[in-house]
């Protein structure tokens, strides 16, 4: 019978070493699983729409998957609230499973998005969970290392997840390429729930109001800035979608308010350090859509690459993102004021590169490009280990659950709001000038735009983050002399 624990610190002091390892362990195959089945969905979904005979329907399966992710990742942090992270990756690493399988025998159009859109409904669940279990389980001191590893597991799950799609999808085995991420979750859920001893959890009404309201807001906006490059901003419906998200968000925030427990506490964003990160976090994420779809398409279009010289763009990087994290993570522990360096880092090592990628022309060699992102990678571990342990840092144990998925809901918001602004600027401008030059145009205020996020990100980390988590820690060490003096 699997034991009780009555709270978070307890469970640190006597959960034995090895079943912390183990449910690590678990941890990192729930993180293979998330990057495999992302990586390998987005491989083979327009060959899949092709056969389906819907081969222009790419944009809008990909953008409703984003938002049903997006969607349920503070979703997924306030049932972990009522009912605890164990049954979280129990209950939603389960359906993952079912509707995997399930997704391998739709052979039609419709049923095809729905259970794609219900498959990251669950992912987006969990995906906060292991980084969650991770603060639970383990010291202050020894989590940065253990996130980078988590992220480590990404990139890995990520080069299985393309390479391993692409493998079952050339030799005719579309079913196995859709399916096989799934033995990652055969392994991952059951050494995490019978190793994970039960914790205390707050029970309450699910926000059912916040939930509607909040897919409303994301679908009508976000499906809105999809069309826009289609329909051009002239459309009405165009303007009626972003006036309409617009007021949903408004009706989301004045409910969220009022709400004993709501999908999202409002609470936290009067966290001044807390909302700064998420801040952060939410800029740091935004390049992702720049180097995942706009740089691959400059090397086939403006350098005349082939599609396997832009495949294999982002090797070198992943190979880094795979076995640098955890050093990375060791060197913050080591001494404080090491967490807002790693911030800076990583912001700046997005600016760097992708200013370097407005240069991208015909003359430029591919092997450029990989340095840049190789380099992109190098910052992208500092983040890893960085982002998370610096948003928690900023929450009452009650508030781990909902504010490590609002974390992961920032991250993935940028996503969407990136894939839609990178979208609008690339149509209209090589629209607007047609050949080459438009072409040139449009990726070159991509990857402005990409930069400009990790410049502002830089500032924000230099100029206030550092300020203010230093004058915390002179704060707490006062209070802390004070206290040993008084005894």
């Amino acid at each position: 019978m699997t034991l009780s624990y009555t709270s978070v610190d307890e469970l640190r002091m006597k959960l034995p070493a090895s079943k912390k390892n183990l449910i690590f362990i678990g941890c990192l195959f729930m993180m293979l699983s998330l990057a495999a089945f992302g990586l390998s969905l987005s491989t083979i979904q327009q060959p899949l729409l092709n056969e389906m005979g819907q081969p222009g329907m790419f944009s809008l399966v990909t953008v409703l998957t984003s938002i049903a992710m997006c969607l349920m990742t503070p979703v997924g942090g306030r049932i972990s609230d009522m009912i605890g992270g164990r049954q979280v990756i129990l209950i939603f690493g389960m359906l993952t499973l079912v509707l995997s399988i399930v997704l391998g025998f739709c052979t039609s159009f419709i049923p095809f998005v729905i259970v794609r859109i219900l498959c990251a409904m669950a992912t987006g669940a969990f995906v906060s969970t292991p980084f969650l279990l991770v603060r639970e389980i383990y010291e202050n001191n020894q989590v940065p290392s253990r996130m980078g590893i988590l992220t480590a597991a990404l990139s890995a799950g990520s080069l299985i997840g393309s390479f391993g799609a692409g493998f079952f999808a050339d030799h005719q085995m579309m079913f196995l390429a859709i399916v096989f991420p799934s033995i990652f979750l055969m392994i991952g859920i059951p050494l995490i729930y019978m190793n994970l001893p039960k914790l205390p959890t707050h029970s309450s009404k699910f926000d059912f109001l916040g939930f509607l309201l909040l897919s409303a807001a994301l679908t009508t906006l976000f499906l809105a800035l999809n069309y826009a490059g289609q329909l051009t901003f002239h459309n009405p419906l165009i303007w009626a979608g972003i006036i309409s998200g617009i007021v949903f968000f408004v009706l989301f925030i004045f409910v969220e308010k009022k709400k004993e427990t709501p999908l999202i506490n409002m609470d936290l964003f009067s966290n001044k350090l807390f909302s700064l990160v998420l801040l952060i976090a939410f800029l740091s994420f935004c390049y992702l859509i720049a180097m995942n779809a706009y740089a691959p398409l400059a090397v086939q279009e403006l350098m005349n690459g082939t599609a396997a010289e832009s495949g294999s763009l982002q090797i070198p990087r992943a190979i880094i993102t795979i076995l640098l994290p955890g050093l990375v993570g060791t060197w913050v522990v080591k001494k404080q004021g090491r967490m807002w360096q790693a911030l800076a880092i990583a912001s700046i090592l997005i600016f760097i590169p992708f200013l370097g990628m407005v240069f991208i022309g015909p003359n430029m060699p591919v092997w450029f490009v990989m340095v840049l992102l190789a380099l992109n990678g190098i910052g992208d571990c500092f983040r890893s280990v960085s982002i998370t342990p610096a948003a928690q840092a900023q929450l009452r144990p009650d508030q781990l659950g909902i504010g490590t998925s609002l974390l992961s809901f920032a991250t993935s918001l940028a996503s969407v709001f990136a894939s839609s602004v990178y979208g609008l600027v690339y149509d209209g401008l090589s629209q607007a000038t047609p050949g080459l030059q438009g072409q040139i145009e449009g990726l070159d205020t991509v990857f402005l735009i990409a930069a400009g996020t990790g410049l502002i990100s830089f500032l924000l980390v230099v100029s206030v983050y550092r300020p203010w988590i230093n004058k915390q820690r002179e704060e707490q060490e006062k209070a802390h002399v004070e206290a040993s003096a008084a005894k």
